[in-house]
C-alpha cells in the first residue's frame, strides 16, 4: 500500500527526491519537465500561490510518485492547478490514483471546489493512458490542445 506524505519545500533533501521523482516519471519526448530551480520556486508559498506538494512511497518508503497544485491566493480563488505523476515502470500499481486522492482532499481543505489538470498524450498514442485514467478518477476533458514543437 502507498503512503502519501506532504512535501516540506525547506527540506532540500525531501526537495530534491520530489524532483527526482518528478523528473524521471516524465518519460515524453514533449513537454519537457522543469528544472530542479524551476520547480523549487513553484513549491515556495508566496502572496500569489499556495503550492500543495505530496511524494508518495511504496511498501518498501521508496519513492515512486509525486503530486502538486498551484492554489492562487489572489483571483480563480475555487480553483486548483494540479498534477501527478508517477514512475512508469509503477503505474497501474495504484500509486497515482492514492496521490489524486491525497491531492483532493488538500484541495477541498483549502477551499477549493474545482482541480484542474492536463492528461498529455502523443498524437500516436491511441490508447492514451492519462485520458483514460484521468476519465476513471472522474474528471472530464473540456479542452483539448495540440502543442507543437521544433527543437533548433
Amino acid at each position: 500500500m502507498t503512503s502519501v506524505d506532504r512535501l516540506d519545500p525547506a527540506d532540500a533533501m525531501a526537495l530534491d527526491e520530489f524532483y527526482d521523482v518528478y523528473a524521471r516519471s516524465l518519460n515524453r519526448d514533449f513537454d519537457q519537465p522543469y528544472t530542479a530551480a524551476e520547480l523549487a520556486v513553484d513549491l515556495v508559498a508566496d502572496d500569489y500561490n499556495l503550492p500543495i506538494g505530496l511524494i508518495g512511497r511504496d511498501d518498501a518508503g521508496e519513492a515512486v510518485g509525486g503530486a502538486w497544485a498551484e492554489l492562487p491566493q489572489k483571483d480563480n480563488l475555487g480553483f486548483a492547478y494540479a498534477e501527478v505523476f508517477v514512475f512508469p515502470e509503477r503505474r497501474r500499481e495504484g500509486h497515482g490514483t492514492l496521490l489524486v486522492e491525497a491531492l483532493v482532499d488538500a484541495c477541498r481543505e483549502a477551499g477549493r471546489s474545482t482541480i484542474m489538470g492536463e492528461a498529455i498524450w502523443g498524437v500516436d498514442d491511441p490508447e492514451a493512458p492519462a485520458r483514460h485514467f484521468a476519465e476513471q478518477l472522474g474528471f472530464t476533458l473540456d479542452i483539448m490542445d495540440a502543442h507543437r514543437e521544433l527543437l533548433l
